[in-house]
């Protein structure tokens, strides 16, 4: 099976948002880069179906309600802001 690192990009602004990967996607990592969010996947690309993940974004402190699991923390500002992501199951 043929694997390869994609890019998504995705938006701060947001609590929770949806990504569209091929299926069997793992996720590898969040991080900025160049002023962007953006989030890392091993997948196959030959893969022919897609599946809509959920990406939960939570601060330090604030509650998670959903069944999640963690993927990565993201530190902006010098670490004034940090974030925490996390694939909703």
């Amino acid at each position: 099976m043929k694997k390869v690192v994609y890019k998504y990009k995705l938006q701060l602004t947001k609590d929770t948002q949806e990504v569209i990967l091929p299926q069997g996607a793992q996720i590898l990592c969040i991080k900025m880069q160049n002023d962007e969010l953006c989030m890392w996947a091993l997948v196959n690309p030959e893969q022919t179906y897609n599946e809509v993940v959920k990406i939960r974004c939570a601060g330090t402190g604030h509650e998670i309600k959903e069944d999640v699991e963690y993927i990565d923390t993201v530190m902006l500002f010098d670490g004034a802001l940090v974030f925490h992501f996390f694939k909703v199951k």
